[in-house]
């Protein structure tokens, strides 16, 4: 009989072996099975633990125990993965799944997105079909690319609502309030309460017309920094830059009820363009979750973090500006965003609680969705008719038709140019802000077009592959807006060939917004400028692309503004500052030469010459104008022309307002008045600017 005392170790006990049946047990059988290599079954080594038990003093005890009960667990935790794995292996292989590219071990299919992606899945689906299973890293779920106009309008038509969900990545949680926002927030009640919110309340046509004057002052100063160019001499702008900055404002204006000047502004669109970039970064947690840690490493995290305090920052400012104007009852009869959505707030008639964060959340939608979108359409419509001069003089033709002589576009008038709108869907046709519309998410599994499509898949659907098939586009790469002239297509329409704002549940609220601001701006700068490359610049136009949220182009524009339309056509032929400049009293001085065809005359019938020379003062904080000689040739009549309007103008620029011709005949039996209406000089709108009558 053996004897253990305590604290000495079992030595020499002869254990009874188990038995055969004891040691085949089914649980040991499958065990052993997984085990291959153990030198003894796990039910010996349980049973020889269990003998030893009895012969070992409390504290041997518990240590033994303990290792028996992380030993049986961790064996009961690999069957359970073991079985999960082949059934998960199983139900795979019963599934018909979409074809897929060839993968490589751990990245699957990453490499094969490349720089551009919309171009590269483009040309895999060529070789793999229009419904592409891919792998992207070691993401849970696979990712779906769809290329067809055929399976778009399938899941339009019969499964919306399963699309309709929205995967979510580490920036879009960090950047968009745990996206709370309507672009990236997960389908359901509080996303259809925040959409309808903005279809009905923040982007309806009603409102987007509300802010015309808002498009009007800021196209206006547009115009007038590129006139300014024009006088100068310059031999070409940045037209990505002022683009940018123009549609930066109007949103800022819209959203804000104002715009951010010097360092302001430049913050705010640096804001803007982080965000866009942030959203579409490659952050290594999303396709390797294990591997979270390196984001943190290399500051990837930081830089959302960073991003996102200053945009908060900024709507924080905002909120509390409207706040402290509507206590003081000083809040303007034009609304804008941020007024209406605190207004909302205390709706008590809305089926939820609008909080603060989903207001900035939806605030970030607009701000940064409303500015690179419009500012990237406007720099590829006239990319493209700066390389189809045919297609250019034929919509400035219409769009200074239309207008005649007046001093601006109204936006009454684009309604009128039904060419100016081919060039628009064209434009986007070619180019959509989006190539690969923002991400859908399968809510359940779903066959499509005979394949099984697994629940949370990703799915990506290529609208810019869409818009150049040729099966549904004749010379799918060439630019010709005339395939729109007797076309049904359009942007609300059923034909999911053409689907630059998405479509259904998830198609983009901001459609009628971006359209009013990208028709108006583009007709104002057809209006006032004929374009050409820069003298410098005798190559075509690069029309390289560069991959985001919002694809753009990689090397901004750069054209030389040539001449404003509305002088020439009033024979505003010649504007000749003085050498001087300013004088030492800080007046300029120099002489404009009107010489105009006018198509009435004092006589029924006839035609005269009218030639002015006027000389005009720039005071500081106004300007005066008056006659220098006036010549009328064909005419008997003594000619006065005289001074209407002093007009104030703060920065200091030259604006004539209104030139009356009053021809006054030898009897004085009758006055007849001819007027040259809103000649301008140096590019200023003179509707921008208070006008006093000269008695």
């Amino acid at each position: 009989m053996c004897v253990v005392e305590e604290g000495t170790l079992l030595q020499g006990c002869q254990l009874p072996n188990p038995s055969e049946n004891e040691r085949r047990t089914p649980i040991a059988t499958s065990i052993n099975a997984l085990l291959p290599h153990s030198p003894v079954t796990t039910t010996y080594v349980i049973g020889q633990r269990m003998a030893l038990m009895k012969y070992l003093p409390y504290e041997q005890m518990k240590g033994v125990l303990s290792s028996t009960f992380y030993l049986s667990l961790s064996i009961f935790i690999f069957i359970l993965f073991a079985f999960n794995l082949k059934r998960r292996t199983k139900s795979k292989t019963n599934m018909k799944l979409p074809p897929s590219p060839p993968k490589l071990p751990i990245i699957g299919n990453l490499h094969q997105l490349g720089t551009l992606p919309h171009r590269s899945l483009r040309d895999l689906s060529l070789k793999y079909g229009d419904m592409m299973m891919l792998q992207l890293g070691k993401r849970k779920t696979p990712t779906l690319v769809v290329s067809s106009v055929e399976v778009a309008t399938e899941i339009m038509k019969n499964h919306d609502l399963t699309f309709s969900n929205r995967p979510q990545n580490t920036a879009s949680k960090i950047l968009l309030y745990g996206c709370t926002d309507v672009g990236f927030g997960l389908y359901g009640e509080s996303w259809r309460q925040k959409r309808k919110i903005c279809v009905l309340e923040l982007l309806s046509m009603k409102r987007v017309q509300s802010f015309r004057v808002i498009r009007e002052e800021e196209v206006a100063e547009l115009v007038n920094k590129l006139q300014k160019a024009c006088w100068s001499g310059a031999c070409g702008v940045n037209l990505s830059e002022m683009l940018m900055s123009t549609s930066n404002n109007i949103v800022c204006k819209c959203v804000f009820g104002r715009k951010y000047t010097a360092d302001g502004y430049n913050r705010v669109k640096e804001l803007a363009r982080e965000t866009m970039i942030h959203l579409t970064a490659f952050t290594v947690r999303d396709y390797f979750p294990w591997l979270g840690w390196i984001d943190v490493l290399t500051g990837k995290i930081q830089e959302y973090k960073v991003t996102s305090g200053a945009m908060d920052a900024l709507f924080d400012q905002a909120i509390e500006e409207h706040l402290i104007m509507k206590k003081e009852g000083e809040s303007s009869k034009n609304k804008d965003l941020v007024d209406i959505l605190l207004q909302l707030q205390e709706d008590t008639t809305l089926n939820f609680h609008l909080t603060k964060n989903d207001i900035k959340a939806l605030l970030t939608d607009m701000f940064v969705g409303g500015t690179d979108t419009t500012s990237s359409a406007l720099e590829w419509a006239i990319s493209e008719l700066v390389r189809n001069p045919i297609v250019m003089k034929k919509v400035q033709e219409e769009v200074r038709t239309v207008v005649g002589h007046k001093s601006k576009v109204e936006e009454n008038d684009v309604n009128q140019m039904s060419y100016l709108k081919c060039v628009v869907k064209e434009t986007l046709r070619l180019h959509p802000p989006t190539p690969l519309l923002a991400p859908r998410e399968t809510m359940s599994s779903v066959k499509l077009k005979g394949y099984d499509i697994p629940a949370k898949t990703i799915v990506y659907i290529n609208a810019w592959a869409m818009q150049r098939d040729p099966d549904f586009w004749e010379s799918p790469e060439k630019f010709l807006p005339e395939r729109f002239e007797n076309s049904k297509v359009d942007f609300k329409s059923q034909d999911f060939q053409f689907v630059p704002f998405g479509f259904g549940r998830r198609g983009c609220p901001g459609m009628n917004f971006a359209l009013a601001s990208v028709e108006y701006v583009l007709a104002s700068l057809l209006y006032w400028f004929d374009w050409e490359l820069p003298e410098i610049d005798t190559l075509d136009i690069d029309m390289d692309e560069i991959f985001g949220l919002v694809v753009s182009k990689k090397v901004p524009l750069h054209l030389k503004p040539c001449r404003n339309h509305l002088v020439h056509a009033l024979g505003l032929d010649s504007v000749v500052p003085n050498k001087d400049a300013f004088d030492s009293r800080g007046v300029l001085e120099f002489y404009l030469e009107i010489e105009s065809k006018l198509t009435q005359s004092a006589r029924p019938g006839g035609y005269m010459i009218v030639l002015v020379v006027l000389r005009l003062k720039i005071y500081p904080d106004h300007c005066y104008w008056f006659i220098a000689n006036c010549w009328i040739s064909d005419s008997i009549y003594p000619c006065l022309l005289q001074p209407k309007y002093l007009i104030t103008n703060r920065n200091k620029k030259v604006v004539l307002s209104k030139l009356q011709l009053r021809l006054l005949p030898t009897d004085e039996s009758q006055v007849t008045e001819l007027e040259i209406l809103n000649a301008l000089a140096l590019g200023c709108y003179p509707t921008l600017y208070s006008a006093k009558e000269i008695n």
